[in-house]
């Protein structure tokens, strides 16, 4: 397992791991949650395809029913990190890892786990 370490210190904040591989969308400890995300990190080294990573600010998301709030992507065999110098505000951060799907459309899932690491305050 890759170990996963944020760019930047905390900024007052704290930091978030997970480590998925379905497309069902993950309701997380931050997802009933207003937070403020600096850094974005997803390592998807494992897999031979991309990986989306798509944010939703709704609880409870669907593929069908919620539009992504963001989508990010990470190349087949890359860890990839988003900074957010200033902070994005989330009203919640559920989230999901999809291959094949760029859009709102149901996915397939990744073949290996992609970790995921949030740098947020509350």
């Amino acid at each position: 397992m890759a170990q996963i370490q944020p760019l930047l210190g905390p900024i007052g904040g704290q930091v978030y791991t997970a480590t998925i591989s379905n497309t069902t969308p993950v309701d997380n400890p931050l997802a009933d949650t207003a937070i403020t995300v600096y850094q974005i990190e997803l390592d998807n080294s494992a897999n031979s395809a991309a990986a989306y990573l798509k944010v939703y600010n709704a609880a409870a998301p669907t593929h069908a029913g919620n539009a992504p709030f963001y989508i990010l992507r990470a190349e087949a065999a890359t860890k990839q990190h988003v900074i957010f110098p200033a902070g994005t505000a989330f009203g919640y951060f559920s989230y999901v890892v999809t291959t094949t799907q760029a859009n709102s459309g149901a996915g397939t899932a990744t073949g290996s786990a992609v970790e995921v690491a949030c740098l947020y305050s509350p």
